[in-house]
């Protein structure tokens, strides 16, 4: 995969030198929010809300796109970075410091619509193996609510290839993605929606509040002046 081609190089969006203050932003891959344009350079509705909410400041950043499980981890070890597109979960709330919401979504289990797998229920789901990504928000919720038949992948991409293999029953999927690939004719069934979402910029907590006021007042500015409702609209997301 691409994304993973990407791990060890930074692509360097503004100021082309790093220092020593450079915020370094870090995400998933997972379309239509993050990945990779044809140039190599990261793309998306939440990389464009990033590089709106950075406009007219004076922050130093890089960006990159690497596995989930990564992100969370440099984010949370790291002093100069965040990971954008994390999910807020209450047990993450004092591991970072926060600015929030970039964007809410519900997430949806989905199926091969070539397989005849359809559960009513999510008790029914319990049974099945699904797929979804390691060291993410839903992974979690899962976990904590007794799925044990999980399929941890290090990128979206691995999991909807092992989907379309049907070397598993079921993936998690946000339902802005799955509307994307539905209208690139993927051949995907929601069967059950599992959870609505927040998602935000976990920063690592020694990050100066100086830098996290500067991105909440850029979040702030980019909600009121419709910005924000303009990348979703350009990106095909229905905003909250």
């Amino acid at each position: 995969m691409r994304s993973l081609v990407l791990a060890g190089a930074f692509i360097f969006v503004q100021f082309g030198t790093v220092s020593a203050t450079e915020l370094k932003l870090v995400t998933q891959s997972y379309p239509p929010y993050s990945f990779l344009g044809a140039d190599g350079t990261p793309i998306g509705a939440s990389v464009e809300e990033m590089q709106s909410i950075l406009v007219g400041t004076d922050i130093a950043y890089t960006m990159e796109i690497v596995p989930s499980a990564r992100a969370l981890a440099l984010a949370e070890t790291l002093d100069q970075f965040c990971f954008f597109g994390a999910g807020r979960l209450a047990e993450r709330e004092t591991r970072f410091k926060w600015v929030s919401p970039l964007f809410a979504d519900a997430t949806l289990l989905v199926a091969n619509s070539h397989t005849s797998v359809h559960p009513a229920t999510l008790a029914d789901a319990k049974s099945m193996t699904i797929g979804t990504q390691r060291d993410t928000a839903i992974a979690t919720i899962l976990q904590n609510s007794g799925f044990r038949r999980l399929d941890l992948s290090s990128s979206f991409e691995l999991t909807l290839a092992k989907l379309m293999e049907r070397r598993i029953d079921l993936m998690t999927i946000r339902a802005a993605t799955y509307r994307k690939l539905k209208r690139e004719f993927q051949p995907l069934r929601a069967v059950l929606t599992l959870t609505d979402q927040e998602f935000g910029i976990a920063c690592n907590k020694n990050i100066p509040d100086k830098v996290i006021a500067k991105l909440r007042a850029g979040l702030d500015r980019i909600r009121a002046d419709g910005t924000m409702r303009s990348i979703f609209t350009k990106y095909g997301i229905e905003p909250d």
